[in-house]
């Protein structure tokens, strides 16, 4: 059902901060300054709205309807495309794009090169980033855990040089991925998929690995000092094998591991 109190409303500079305004009929209405930080928008009606200046960071922009006379800023109006991007079929360029504290939840982010580009603090909850280019990306602080249906997928995307560190990957899909000299510290990484992952010269100290698919996966790391490598899964030994060339297990927890 359709709120429609709040069209034309003027809500400059107000507090809005987390608020559940889904489906809501704000046509017109004054939210420049506002406070929207963490707001459910999805589905709502901003056409002719004033955004100016209003504080968008990790706000649900899903189904949000705009129209040209809208006044949102640049970066807003990107995450906004991202948000509701459909089609993948073709490489979407956004080389040092700024993309910090977006809210891009379940965002269609495939074949997008984001090299270079700040997605830090983003959340990314459910976002599909396969075959994406992610070189030199700075991570840190996002939300990339589990969503409803589906992990987060980085299968084969470059990670090539990215900060993760304290990054929620769990469950998290990086089949192939390339994790060279990524900062994986203080990372929780349990159950997720690295088969065929190459994490060389990374640093993966205290990092958490139970649970973890390492089917062919290569891991010349120069410390794991205190990493979790729990009931870390490689199997079909048969198959691939995992490599811990030069690996420093001092401090790791290897109880019941099967090495």
């Amino acid at each position: 059902m359709r709120r429609d109190f709040l069209q034309e409303a003027d809500l400059r500079n107000a507090n809005l901060q987390g608020a559940d305004l889904r489906e809501t009929d704000l046509r017109r209405a004054i939210l420049r300054g506002a406070d929207l930080r963490g707001a459910d928008l999805r589905g709502a009606d901003l056409r002719g709205a004033d955004l100016r200046d209003a504080q968008l960071e990790r706000t649900d922009l899903r189904r949000v309807q705009l129209d040209d006379t809208t006044l949102i800023a640049a970066k807003w109006q990107l995450v906004w495309e991202l948000a509701n991007r459909e089609d993948d079929s073709e490489t979407l360029d956004l080389r040092g794009a700024d993309l910090a504290e977006a809210g891009l939840r379940g965002a269609n982010l495939t074949n997008v090169n984001l090299v270079g580009a700040r997605l830090f603090g983003s959340r990314l909850v459910g976002a599909r980033l396969s075959g994406s280019n992610l070189r030199s990306l700075s991570l840190s602080g996002s939300d990339l855990s589990l969503a409803d249906a589906r992990a987060t997928d980085f299968s084969r995307a470059n990670l090539f040089q990215t900060e993760l560190f304290l990054t929620d990957l769990r469950q998290a899909d990086l089949t192939r991925a390339n994790l060279t000299e990524v900062d994986l510290q203080d990372g929780v990484l349990s159950e997720a998929n690295l088969s065929g992952a190459q994490a060389i010269a990374s640093n993966v100290r205290r990092a958490d690995f139970s649970g973890a698919e390492l089917r062919e996966a290569v891991l010349e790391v120069d410390s794991v000092l205190a990493t979790d490598f729990g009931v870390a899964l490689v199997r079909e030994p048969e198959v691939g094998a995992v490599a811990l060339e030069g690996v420093n297990l001092s401090g790791a927890d290897l109880r019941d591991r099967n090495l």
